[in-house]
């Protein structure tokens, strides 16, 4: 909520009272995470007319076992080896379709540090319309929808309990554009999908490498995400329904390009 907006030529911060009274509506939630190498924690805004508070992220016993790390605060460097320690850590294990299964402790684990208290149940209750997550640092790798609230033979996972997730760098940019006139042009569609891109086979000999092909420089390769495509076409489905268009960019399409097109 302290970062500078670009609106005016006078830099100026949006403040608790104006998330809560211009951006939050009755039933939205706002979360915003900082970590750095000593702590961490998240500052929860409600609505207006209820109080803000701040509450310190910690590790209990049971999640630092599942976690593998040591109980106690936690830290961006502790998240940095959960997320991608030296054996590929838990984002490794979401890529590998046998690893993933056994990923869920440590999904349950990261729920409840990330989510502390009576925010959990909270957010999985169905009382929330819509949840604002600003990560911070490290934090932005958290695969959250991905996060298990509940661990039974069939376990439940924040993108199925929870509500609508709204992500953002910060409050200041939220609450900026939320004051943005809503004038799409008539060429475009209301709601935009993109999934299984088509990666660049870009070479080293190539001075203008994009960024994927870079990464592939570094030793990395970019694996196809056919099952991104078919998601995007679920999404599709559901908007139309509802009978809304829907843009649908896929492969060759799915680039920066047409994406930064269809969103300006």
């Amino acid at each position: 909520m302290h970062r500078q907006t670009t609106q005016s030529d006078n830099a100026s911060f949006a403040g608790l009272a104006d998330v809560q009274q211009e951006l939050l509506e009755s039933g939205d939630l706002l979360l915003e995470f900082t970590i750095g190498a000593t702590g961490a924690g998240v500052i929860i805004v409600p609505p207006e007319g209820q109080e803000a508070e701040i509450i310190k992220l910690m590790v209990d016993e049971s999640d630092a076992q599942a976690l593998g790390i040591e109980a106690g605060g936690l830290t961006g460097p502790l998240l940095s080896e959960i997320l991608a320690g030296n054996d590929g850590g838990l984002l490794a294990d979401l890529r590998d379709p046998d690893a993933a299964l056994a990923a869920e402790a440590k999904l349950a684990a990261l729920f409840n540090v990330l989510f502390p208290g009576e925010i959990r149940k909270r957010i999985t209750d169905g009382s929330l319309d819509r949840l604002f997550l600003i990560p911070d640092g490290v934090i932005g790798l958290v695969p959250f929808e991905a996060l298990v609230g509940e661990r039974t033979a069939d376990p439940t996972y924040l993108l199925d309990a929870g509500p609508p997730i709204v992500y953002a760098p910060s409050a200041t940019l939220l609450l900026n554009l939320s004051q943005v006139d809503d004038a799409p042009a008539s060429d475009r569609k209301p709601v935009l999908t993109a999934g299984d891109p088509a990666y660049s086979d870009a070479t080293a000999d190539d001075e203008l490498a994009s960024a994927s092909s870079r990464y592939g420089l570094r030793g990395g390769t970019f694996g196809r995400l056919p099952y991104s495509g078919l998601e995007s076409q679920w999404v599709a489905e559901v908007f139309n329904k509802e009978g809304l268009e829907v843009g649908e960019l896929t492969r060759d399409d799915a680039n920066d390009d047409r994406v930064r097109f269809n969103l300006s």
